[in-house]
Parts: structure tokens; sequence; C-alpha cells
């Protein structure tokens, strides 16, 4: 099994929590160790990276399609509500 974690702007040490514990639920859940974790990102930061690295994760370099954009940056999050 492939856990992605995606984002869409910069990956963080957060991502790389997120992920960990998602490929940890699914590894319970199931009852299977091999679980292969992504984190699929523009760009992540070096400290993340290390992370993904130390857990045996993997990061894969994406770029999201142009057309989004204006979405993306006039989408609200939840505290704004």
């Amino acid at each position: 099994l492939v856990v992605v974690e995606c984002k869409r702007y910069s990956a963080d040490f957060k991502a790389v929590e997120q992920l960990k514990r998602y490929v940890k639920k699914i590894r319970e859940l199931r009852g299977i160790d091999k679980v292969r974790g992504i984190v699929a990102a523009p760009e992540i930061s070096p400290n993340a990276l290390q992370m993904l690295k130390d857990h045996g994760f993997e990061y894969r370099k994406i770029s999201p399609p142009k057309y989004l954009e204006r979405f993306s940056r006039d989408q609200k999050i939840l505290s704004e509500y």
C-alpha cells in the first residue's frame, strides 16, 4: 500500500508528521508492516526532507496545474468561518 500526502505549496515538518500518522493508522488497520509513504509537493523544506528520509518515506516534486492558482489563493481555511 502507498499513502500519499499532497500539498499545494511547500511541504514542511507538519506534512511529514501527518503522513507518519496516516501510515501508522493504515498499518494498524490492515495489520501489515510494509506501507510506503510519499509527500508530493512543489517544494519541501530541508528539515522535512530529512525527516522523510529518517522515517523511510519519499518526496516527489509535483507541479499543480496553473489554472488552479486563482482558486488556491482565494480558498478560505476552516478557521475563517
